[in-house]
C-alpha cells in the first residue's frame, strides 16, 4: 500500500513536471505546395467555418484574429470579413475550416491548473484565385496553448498560435 502511495505521488510530479516547460507553440504542414505569388493579390476573402459543431465563437475569433494581424503585416490592400461580406470582390480567398479542437478554458485553467492539459487547434486552410476560381495552394494551421500553471495557456491562445501560422505561411509565400 505504502509502495502505491509513492508511486502515485512520483506520477504526480513527472506530470507536472512535463506540463510546466510547455510552450505554447504552432505547427505548419503544406498540403499543396502554392502554384503562385501571393503578392499577385491585392484583396483577400476570409472565410472561416467549422467542421467542429457548436464553435461559433471560436470562428469569430479566428476570423477576427486573422484579420487583425493580416491588416497589421499589410499584405493586402484590403482584407474582408466573408461573415460580414460573402459577395465581396476580391482576388484571392482564404478558406479556413477548424477540424479538430481541445478546448481548455479559463475556469478550468484556474480550477485545474496544468491537470487541464493543452488546448489545440488544427485550421485547414485553402488558397483560391477568384478570378479563375482555382485553388492555389493548401496547408494545415495547428496551435497549441502552453499548458503548465493555473495562469498557462487557454484555446484563445491555441487560436493565436494557428493565426499566426496562416499568416507566417502567407508572408513567406508573398
Amino acid at each position: 500500500m505504502k509502495q502505491l502511495k509513492w508511486l502515485m505521488v512520483l506520477i504526480t510530479i513527472l506530470f507536472l513536471v512535463s506540463q510546466i516547460g510547455c510552450a505554447s507553440a504552432g505547427v505548419l504542414q503544406v498540403t499543396t505546395p502554392m502554384t503562385v505569388k501571393l503578392a499577385n493579390y491585392k484583396t483577400m476573402l476570409l472565410d472561416v467555418s467549422s467542421q467542429v459543431l457548436g464553435l461559433e465563437e471560436e470562428v469569430i475569433q479566428l476570423e477576427s484574429m486573422t484579420i487583425v494581424k493580416l491588416k497589421e503585416k499589410g499584405l493586402f490592400e484590403k482584407v474582408v470579413a466573408g461573415s460580414a461580406s460573402p459577395d465581396a470582390s476580391t482576388d484571392l480567398r482564404l478558406n479556413a475550416k477548424i477540424v479538430e479542437l481541445r478546448k481548455v478554458s479559463a475556469g478550468s485553467r484556474a480550477m485545474w491548473g496544468a491537470f487541464s492539459g493543452r488546448a489545440g487547434i488544427v485550421i485547414d486552410v485553402g488558397l483560391i484565385d477568384m478570378k479563375t476560381g482555382k485553388p492555389i495552394g493548401a496547408f494545415k494551421a495547428e496551435g497549441k496553448s502552453s499548458g503548465g500553471t493555473v495562469f498557462a495557456g487557454t484555446t484563445s491562445q491555441a487560436i493565436e498560435r494557428a493565426v499566426e501560422q496562416i499568416v507566417k505561411f502567407i508572408q513567406k509565400n508573398m
